[in-house]
């Protein structure tokens, strides 16, 4: 088959224009693709793109001046140039993406080709001259179809390639154990370290990737040959990456733009291990796992592997240094000198409610899974002075209880004005437990919505609660997009028997049999509002017994929660539910009582002014419950739902016992409309009679 030695092409109003020149060797096969992505079909609107590979050598923009070609990066480093007059896609490059031989490559759309070289000349009857296209050449039909699960029956069955598979997701919680296993033979993770240069590596002072700091030279490694990150020692570095930028090329031979704090944060680290008080098992390891630099680049199964093996990472590490800035730091190294924790001032406790590093969704999966924890200053003058985590950890929950008592505050108050600092809380107290016990997902994610992230990156919530919820290797393929994301994390803890994800604000699967499930196809419209696994309430809850979640199994009849109360509707609510919530709504009337002026959400005096519905949802609506329905009044205390139930017909209310608050359980509703039945989430507040839990059939 003859080949084309040059082509030309662009987009659709010609603003953008394209020439390639092949080289003699060009293996046009190999370099021909179609892709069944997700990600290729949200930006192209088409259901398989083809596409073929040629190197930046051989490819030049032609585009008239000025030229109308944009680029759009979801990560860094990854660029889809298009038309910004007439919307075509035409090229997708990635900066890391090279050839065997050390080349640039670009994948270009094979649609935008120009007509004379994709079908063929035309004659003077507009009839196309056999022999004259390349479209058979340069759309190889023995090239590779990717992403090849992903076809749609017959629709795409006879696209023409050998097919490509990277592993579906979970689709059924029937099979999802068995799913995971044949997973694992997919891990993609890649760990890279910071370490120093060794005599004999061939590495000098001014050489590529080679950087001086603290006096010794460094460098990154290749990408270890090993499947499991405990087989060698390092420390993991968490830090803020703030704004500022340094430029690629600027810090290790970095590919893309990276945080300016990640130098001096590297530095720190480094001072740190030498410092005295450092706390290590043996002989103090110099190497350092740091994301901004160890985090593959390319846009790809490396890395989105590697991001969602965080987990594995972190729990992997000998320690984790914390690198604070001012003025968290003083304020850190402050409490943590005397022999015992004292409580932090007021100005102090709100400096450290604004701490970027305390109110981060990635600081939740980086402590819970940390062996050890050191805080380390990111500044030069601070540089010999380390403060063990749990000297600083200790005195956290001691200055929250102070400050309420010291100025007669309840909960309430507490959490209207230190909101981060009770969610940091909270974390330390599953942090107390990471040892032995396991979290659930509900659990995980009450506390990671409690914390901020960058909204152009809504990935990083999902991400940090994967990291939080397993300690093993990414499994599957990566995950392109949120959708895709959402089913990793509920595919993860379905292979658990873990289904407290139930209890969220999603909408539901509208997939037969799924309808209980949360929607993983849901759309975020607004990046500053998440929808994917937003949990019912945010509140620390425990397992009953400790550390069990919300479990499931099914069978010839189909799907079942087990331990779920069947909740019965009344005109009232016993006195023995009554006194639950009073105690808990209200601070005791005698306050000699030990403790007593640490109980109670509210004062006694709100209890004049609300009735216990009123102020239940006063007090659900500071724990984040988006909910604003009148609750439904049951034997055992009130069910509030996420959407009216008054209308709806055959309602049936269930309340979870092995997922448990002080007040109640997190709840499930269901109810019909015509033909199909539909799930809900809500909180149930009042006596989880235990004893009376069954397994319910949910479909």
């Amino acid at each position: 088959m003859s080949a084309p030695s040059k082509i030309t092409g662009g987009c659709l109003c010609g603003a953008v224009r394209y020439e390639v020149n092949f080289k003699p060797d060009h293996d046009f096969k190999n370099n021909a693709f179609v892709c069944l992505c997700t990600q290729c079909r949200k930006q192209s609107g088409a259901l398989a793109m083809h596409f073929f590979n040629v190197t930046l050598p051989s490819f030049t923009w032609t585009s008239p001046k000025p030229s109308a070609r944009s680029d759009y990066e979801i990560i860094p480093g990854n660029h889809r140039h298009f038309c910004s007059t007439c919307g075509s896609f035409v090229a997708w490059q990635g900066d890391n993406n090279p050839t065997p031989e050390g080349e640039g490559q670009l994948e270009i759309c094979a649609g935008t080709i120009d007509e004379e070289f994709l079908i063929g000349k035309k004659d003077a009857d507009g009839e196309v001259v056999p022999g004259t296209g390349w479209g058979e050449v340069l759309c190889h039909p023995e090239g590779k179809v990717t992403w090849a699960q992903n076809d749609i029956g017959k629709v795409t069955a006879g696209i023409c390639g050998t097919s490509d598979y990277y592993p579906n997701f979970v689709e059924s919680v029937a099979t999802s154990a068995v799913i995971l296993e044949v997973y694992s033979i997919y891990r993609e993770m890649r760990l890279q370290l910071v370490v120093p240069v060794k005599p004999g590596d061939g590495k000098n002072k001014g050489d590529r990737g080679v950087e001086e700091l603290n006096g010794q030279l460094w460098h990154v490694t290749a990408p270890l040959d090993i499947d499991d990150a405990r087989d060698v020692k390092f420390h993991c570095i968490s830090y803020v990456w703030g704004q500022g930028r340094e430029k690629p090329g600027s810090f290790f031979d970095n590919e893309i733009s990276i945080s300016d704090k990640t130098r001096p944060a590297l530095i720190a680290a480094i001072r740190a291990i030498k410092a005295s008080g450092f706390e290590a098992d043996g002989p103090v390891e110099e190497a350092f796992w740091i994301d901004a630099l160890c985090v593959p680049y390319a846009d790809g199964p490396d890395r989105y592997g590697t991001l969602e093996s965080m987990g594995h990472i972190y729990s992997a590490a000998e320690s984790v240094i914390i690198i604070i800035q001012d003025p968290a730091w003083k304020i850190i190294l402050e409490a943590s000198s005397g022999p015992t924790p004292d409580a932090l001032s007021y100005d102090d406790m709100q400096a450290l409610e604004g701490d970027k590093w305390i109110t981060s969704v990635w600081t939740y999966q980086e402590l819970v899974n940390a062996r050890k924890i050191h805080f380390a200053p990111i500044h030069p003058e601070g540089y010999d002075s380390i403060v063990k985590g749990e000297r600083f950890f200790n005195c956290t929950g001691y200055s929250l209880d102070q400050w309420k008592k010291r100025n007669d505050k309840t909960t309430s108050e507490s959490l209207i004005e230190f909101p981060t600092l009770n969610t940091f809380e909270d974390t330390l107290a599953d942090l107390a437990t990471s040892g032995y016990l396991g979290r659930s997902v509900f659990q995980v994610l009450a506390n990671m919505a409690c914390r901020t992230y960058d909204p152009l990156f809504p990935a990083n919530r999902l991400l940090a609660s994967l990291g939080a919820l397993t300690q093993k290797v990414s499994w599957g393929p990566p995950s392109m997009t949120i959708s895709d994301l959402s089913e990793k994390v509920m595919g993860t803890c379905e292979a658990d028997n873990d289904y407290s994800f139930i209890y969220t604000t999603d909408e539901r699967d509208e997939t037969p049999g799924l309808q209980w499930r949360p929607d993983p196809k849901q759309i975020q419209t607004d990046l500053s509002k998440p929808v994917h696994l937003i949990p019912v309430l945010s509140w620390s809850s425990w397992g009953e017994p400790f550390g069990a979640t919300q479990t499931g199994y099914k069978d010839e009849a189909g799907f079942w929660l087990e331990n779920m109360i069947r909740l019965q509707p009344s005109d009232a609510t016993s006195e023995e539910v009554k006194r639950l919530l009073e105690n808990w709504l209200y601070r005791p009337t005698d306050l000699s009582q030990p403790g007593a002026a640490s109980k109670g959400f509210f004062k006694r005096t709100e209890s004049n002014k609300l009735n216990f519905g009123d102020a239940m949802l006063k007090a659900l609506k500071q724990m984040r419950f988006s909910g604003t329905q009148e609750p439904v009044i049951c034997e055992d205390g009130l069910f509030f739902p996420l959407k009216p139930l008054g209308a709806r017909q055959d309602v049936e209310l269930f309340a979870a016992s092995s997922i448990r608050w002080l007040f109640g359980s997190p709840g499930l509703a269901r109810w019909k409309e015509g033909d199909k039945t539909k799930y809900s989430a809500g909180v149930f507040t009042g006596v989880v009679r235990r004893k009376e839990a069954k397994a319910v059939l949910i479909v």
